[in-house]
């Protein structure tokens, strides 16, 4: 079983969540969608299949509307 989640190691060993990098932020603010949108359509264009998982119904929402054409990460 392969698990993979929203945050990365730095340098100084300190867990930190992808959605909080200065990088994926910007990238979400040019591209007018959130980081975990960002986040999820870098999996999806890399043939991962995410599994997110939210209980809020916005964040659902959101989190469906990363789709093959909906918007491109270059």
């Amino acid at each position: 079983m392969l698990c993979m989640f929203l945050y990365f190691v730095t340098s100084n060993r300190e867990k930190k969540s992808a959605l909080t990098d200065e990088v994926i932020c910007s990238i979400a603010e040019r591209l007018n969608k959130t980081p975990a949108q960002v986040c999820l359509k870098y999996l999806v264009n890399k043939g991962v299949v995410p599994l997110p998982k939210s209980e809020t119904p916005d964040r659902i929402k959101s989190n469906l509307q990363v789709r093959l054409t909906s918007f491109i990460l270059r």
